[in-house]
């Protein structure tokens, strides 16, 4: 697949895709073109010319588990003093889950050129099949990175 031909799947049992990764590439070892998977003009994943896997922040509580979130880390650096935005959100609240795609920011933040850890004495709690993601805007060109640290349990 390079992304300009359109390749259809027989999987009938689909509720979320987390990630899209490369299983084999071609002579240049990455995508030749960005990858889509769609439906009906719903973009569910990308993997962007140049890599193997898509970047996406969402992710979706598996049906039957809880995510206990512990910790979070962001960061931005630009050379040129960029600010980043950087929040992490779900499609619940108090362990309700509402309806996606309505996101709410849980924490949310602003750095310049530097990074942060925060470590939580209390997890957040995220119930089965929330959608947990991380979003940063910047001010100006800049790499942002952000990550988060945590468990799943049997609800």
């Amino acid at each position: 697949m390079d992304g300009t031909t359109p390749v259809l799947t027989t999987a009938i049992n689909m509720r979320w895709i987390q990630c899209a990764h490369a299983r084999s590439a071609g002579s240049g070892g990455v995508a030749a073109g960005d990858i889509t998977i769609s439906n009906g003009g719903t973009t569910y994943s990308v993997i962007k010319t140049g890599n193997t896997r898509c970047s996406s922040s969402a992710r979706m509580v598996p049906a039957g588990k809880r995510l206990f979130v512990t910790d979070l880390a962001f960061g931005v650096t630009s050379g040129t003093n960029a600010a980043a935005k950087f929040y992490i959100g779900a499609n619940s609240q108090n362990g309700d889950l509402l309806t996606y795609p309505l996101f709410i920011p849980h924490v949310e933040l602003i750095l310049q050129e530097t990074s942060i850890q925060l470590e939580f004495e209390i997890p957040m709690a995220y119930p089965a099949l929330s959608v947990v993601k991380v979003k940063a805007t910047t001010d100006k060109a800049a790499t942002v990175a952000a990550s988060w640290r945590g468990w799943y349990e049997a609800a």
